[in-house]
């Protein structure tokens, strides 16, 4: 059972990191340039991406209790992805275009909120160990509180949705996005 916290652990991880590594990007600062003039000669240009709001909706017209958004790019490199809780998002990072495709993953959280468990069980035994120590720590505590929130928000039970819509291939979810900030509305289908 360790080795199978382990194993989901690392997966997260690397998923938080190569989520980190994608949003983030990795090329130049699209600012720095230093006050000199752009000539053209300096490499590709930056991607263009935007800030993404909104609601997730089934077909009933009910918010998505809990889940994951994915905005998916022309390449693996563009890619965005958020949380959504009781029907709404903030996605950043989102790349741009006229048919952003779009995936919507209730699977998925089972694996978030068993790492919020495994956390939420790594802070209360520190906490416990403070208290027997007779030490309090603020900071601990609220984060224990916050992340037995957290693990309550993600305990819904999850909805059913078109399997499609899980899959960058088969998704029917197609989105325009254009740079700045925007809001939107998803709704799936049957």
């Amino acid at each position: 059972m360790r080795a199978d916290r382990r194993q989901v652990r690392t997966v997260l991880v690397a998923l938080v990191v190569g989520l980190f590594v994608v949003v983030t990007g990795c090329g130049k600062d699209k600012g720095g340039d230093g006050g000199k003039e752009n000539n053209g000669d300096d490499g590709p240009a930056a991607k263009r991406s935007a800030d993404v709001s909104g609601t997730v909706k089934l077909s009933d017209g009910k918010p998505l209790a809990v889940g994951l958004i994915a905005f998916h790019g022309k390449d693996a490199s563009e890619n965005a992805i958020a949380l959504v809780e009781d029907g709404k998002f903030t996605a950043r990072g989102v790349p741009v275009g006229d048919e952003i495709r779009v995936t919507i993953d209730v699977a998925a959280v089972k694996s978030l909120q068993a790492q919020v468990a495994e956390q939420l069980g790594e802070a209360q035994v520190r906490a416990g160990l403070l208290k027997q120590a007779g030490k309090s720590d603020a900071d601990m505590l609220q984060r224990v509180a916050e992340l037995k929130d957290r693990l309550k928000r993600l305990e819904k039970p999850p909805q059913k949705i078109n399997p499609n819509d899980a899959s960058q291939k088969s998704t029917r979810l197609t989105q325009k996005i254009s740079e700045g900030s925007q809001t939107i509305e998803v709704t799936l289908q049957p």
